[in-house]
């Protein structure tokens, strides 16, 4: 959540001297403002803060109202039970105060003002409230819109990121501390002949058990990560693999990647270089015969 929303809204939940309580549809209590906390009996339900069947239905139609009508609905006078089983005759505002995907109300919000108190005082309190709860809507409002926007700015990345890994000519494997695939590209399918599927939770030791004695990983020793770089033939081709550690912000290892190079055709190529020089140096080591 935003920081300056959490302290905008913290602020209102402290120093308000009304109760109030975030509730479900169904009644299960949420939070309850310090104000609400000293007064009523700490319990989970709504319904413990009235003890009169008709206070109860009286409170579940109007939450029913402002759920279907998604609106803030009045009870212009209820009893409720305070600590020590005192009483006192109150005004409630039920608020929709977070809704769901489809747009519905999910979290209520519930101020209780008693009536003690003038009707001009209550006039301007439900006043403040409703400003309040519109306030507070609008920017949850923003923080959820700048939220589905950093979503799709992360989702464009991760694109990015996983057209880059497929696009790559050597092969790519990522495992974590256990040796669990957690990213692989097209290029090590083919070149490391793996099943032609989403690798992804498979155990690298077993999938290129060569490939893993040849590193020395030992999948019992999470704490050891392999490295370095190494060739090694494999299926007829001429391999060269590197291997870099994965360190979480304490720099303490959590897997490794390991990009494999296909260099066979490299591999000939030195070889025939080799030959071509041994040849070439023999011949001008021993002198021609002359008749």
């Amino acid at each position: 959540m935003n920081p300056d929303l959490s302290s905008y809204i913290q602020s209102l939940w402290n120093v308000s001297e009304e109760p109030f309580l975030i509730i479900e549809r169904d009644g299960l209590i949420l939070e309850r403002s310090p104000e609400a906390e000293r007064l009523f009996p700490s319990s989970g339900e709504i319904d413990s803060i009235f003890d009169s069947v008709v206070e109860i239905e009286a409170l579940s139609d109007a939450l029913e109202d402002s759920f279907s009508q998604k609106r803030s609905v009045l009870i212009e006078r209820i009893t409720i039970r305070k600590r020590f089983d005192e009483r006192a005759e109150c005004s409630l505002r039920i608020s929709p105060l977070e809704r769901s995907s489809s747009g519905e109300p999910v979290n209520f919000l519930i101020g209780l003002t008693e009536k003690s108190k003038t009707l001009d005082d209550l006039k301007e309190l439900a006043k403040l409230n409703d400003e309040r709860v519109e306030r507070l809507r609008e920017k949850l409002a923003i923080v959820s819109d700048e939220l589905v926007e950093k979503t799709i700015q992360l989702a464009e990345e991760q694109n990015k990121i996983l057209v880059i890994i497929n696009g790559m000519r050597d092969a790519l494997i990522g495992c974590d501390a256990d040796g669990m695939i957690i990213q692989h590209n097209e290029t090590a399918i083919n070149l490391l002949t793996l099943p032609d599927e989403d690798l992804t939770g498979r155990a690298f030791a077993e999938l290129c058990p060569e490939i893993a004695h040849a590193i020395h990983f030992d999948p019992s020793q999470p704490d050891t990560m392999p490295g370095g770089e190494i060739d090694l033939s494999l299926g007829g081709r001429d391999l060269r693999v590197r291997i870099s550690s994965l360190l979480d912000e304490g720099d303490q290892p959590f897997g490794f990647v390991l990009i494999a190079q296909d260099r066979t055709e490299q591999a000939e190529i030195d070889r025939m270089k080799s030959d071509l020089i041994s040849i070439v140096s023999h011949e001008l080591r021993s002198p021609p015969d002359i008749d």
